[in-house]
């Protein structure tokens, strides 16, 4: 395995590489306050999310791999085959990680339920003679027991 820094495959890494920041990849996924989430675990796979495209991005523009000794072949479409998987990969991961911090919004901005995808105002409304928090009627899929639910 080689490194081929001709002009074109430069021109290629770096086609890349301003298509990833153009999408966001270079910019940490920012965590709110009031998430489960824990920071620090979110800025490592964010860090993992980018050397993985890099490295897909080195994998298909500048390896070459030629084998054999006598009637040497060059495997470079396999390279280019597992940067293109790897970088597909790291903007999927990359997707999902921006979804995992920032909720999804309607137009509207109002909150989208997470199982049922429907239009919530208010996730739980407390009982007025109960004084117990049951789901939103619309959210009957997400109670813990079937007695609350008021579906």
């Amino acid at each position: 395995m080689e490194l081929n820094f001709s002009i074109t495959r430069l021109l290629l890494l770096i086609a890349f590489m301003v298509t990833f920041a153009v999408v966001g990849g270079f910019t940490p996924p920012s965590v709110s306050t009031d998430s489960l989430l824990d920071p620090q675990g979110v800025a490592k796979a964010w860090r993992y999310c980018v050397l993985l495209f890099l490295s897909g991005a080195v994998s298909a523009s500048l390896v070459d791999h030629f084998v054999g000794t006598i009637d040497r072949s060059n495997i470079r479409l396999l390279y280019i085959i597992i940067g293109v998987v790897l970088m597909i990969g790291a903007y999927i991961w990359m997707s999902g990680l921006r979804g995992a911090t920032h909720p999804a919004k309607t137009r509207a901005g109002k909150s989208l339920h997470p199982t049922s995808g429907t239009v919530v105002s208010e996730l739980a409304f407390r009982s007025p003679t109960a004084g117990v928090i049951q789901p939103h009627p619309a959210c009957c899929r997400c109670a813990p027991t079937a007695s609350l639910s008021p579906c």
